[in-house]
């Protein structure tokens, strides 16, 4: 299945007020970008199940319109977003679902009313073919993070597919720090992850190579392949990522 430009794609792209990008088209584009990176690695068939955690707006979503004829279920933590994928996907492409979700979070969402160490994915177990976290552990602290990755893992088919990106410490990032190359430097070591801000540690979270490959092993899942990022040293936003793999018991 490849990605493709549907066509009127401007009714499907939110108001300037809620983009993230500097006008719709880049919006789009990235959504091509990041979706291509992921079936570089991962072949997604047109009847696949796909969960995008974190789906904001649905900008994921848009490279699967018009040619995924299995289902596509989004959630997020704000409200005004989902109701927009809602109202304006939804409503013209049933089997893709945005669902909102009051998770608290430092930054994000100060008012949720979930923990989201306590947050339990309301899907079956076995699920989805594929799921997606685009920039979501880079704000997640570590409790937060293990409960994720072992919903994940629960909702996840047998030799299914996780991409996560990630900011990963390791001896390669330490030298890019010490070299002052990169756009966060994560100064702070707190409990399991290290932070950048201390004040706000949810603003940009790393964790180092050897945690997450247990915490995959902890949860049934093998490391795929592993592509850095240029965050290191290009001061950019493009972040690691990993896919992983469920292992069939």
């Amino acid at each position: 299945m490849r990605t493709k430009i549907i066509n009127h794609i401007e009714d499907l792209i939110p108001p300037k007020k809620m983009l993230s990008h500097k006008d719709a088209k880049a919006y789009h584009d990235s959504a091509l970008h990041n979706i291509a990176t992921i079936e570089k690695h991962v072949s997604v068939s047109e009847d696949a199940s796909i969960l995008d955690v974190g789906c904001a707006a649905g900008r994921l979503a848009l490279p699967f319109i018009g040619r995924l004829k299995g289902n596509y279920e989004g959630f997020d933590i704000k409200e005004n977003l989902i109701e927009w994928a809602t109202n304006n996907i939804t409503t013209r492409y049933p089997n893709f679902r945005f669902t909102y979700f009051s998770v608290k979070n430092s930054v994000m969402n100060r008012s949720g009313i979930v923990d989201g160490n306590e947050f339990v994915f309301p899907f079956l177990d076995g699920s989805f073919d594929l799921i997606i976290f685009h920039s979501i552990f880079t704000h997640l602290m570590p409790d937060v993070a293990k409960r994720y990755l072992a919903e994940s893992s629960r909702v996840l088919k047998d030799t299914g597919f996780l991409y996560i990106t990630f900011y990963v410490w390791d001896r390669e990032t330490e030298s890019c720090v010490a070299s002052n190359d990169t756009r966060w430097t994560f100064p702070h070591q707190m409990g399991e992850c290290r932070v950048h801000d201390p004040n706000r540690p949810e603003d940009a979270v790393s964790f180092h190579r050897d945690w997450i490959y247990e915490q995959a092993l902890k949860n049934g899942l093998g490391v795929r392949n592993f592509v850095q990022g240029a965050w290191r040293n290009a001061r950019n936003h493009a972040q690691d990522y990993y896919i992983f793999r469920k292992h069939v018991s």
